[in-house]
């Protein structure tokens, strides 16, 4: 029982701290600081161009995706130092770990791709 609890909360709590972080990264510091004299203009720029968009959406799926996939990886080393010897969780955090590094590489050769096309369309818009 102590387990399916474990395994029920991970990976929720760890996607939300993730979101909140990248929340409050995002927040506006006149905010916190009333006193600063900030030069950026608070409002959205809705002149704002199709490609960092999209490159800002790809980003955060990966990025979420790839948190994802180090949890699997933790919880595989949970479980196989919490195996004792028997040999069906060692099995199991053993195709656990296999499939979540795999996952892992996917998801960071997805970036890369994903990076390298729209820094491809950055430099296209750039030179018309």
């Amino acid at each position: 029982m102590k387990n399916y609890w474990l395994k029920l909360s991970i990976v929720p709590f760890s996607i939300a701290s993730f979101i909140i972080s990248k929340i409050a990264l995002a927040a506006d510091l006149s905010d916190a600081f009333p006193n600063a004299k900030i030069v950026a203009s608070s409002t959205y720029n809705t002149d704002q161009e199709l490609y960092p968009i999209l490159g800002n959406i790809i980003s955060v799926i990966l990025s979420v995706l790839g948190a994802v996939f180090i949890i699997f990886i933790i919880y595989a080393g949970y479980l196989w130092m919490t195996a004792s010897g028997n040999e069906q969780k060692v099995e199991k955090a053993s195709q656990i770990l296999k499939e979540s590094i795999i996952g892992l590489i996917i998801v960071l050769g997805a970036y890369a791709i994903s990076y390298f096309v729209l820094s491809l369309f950055r430099l296209q818009l750039k030179s018309l």
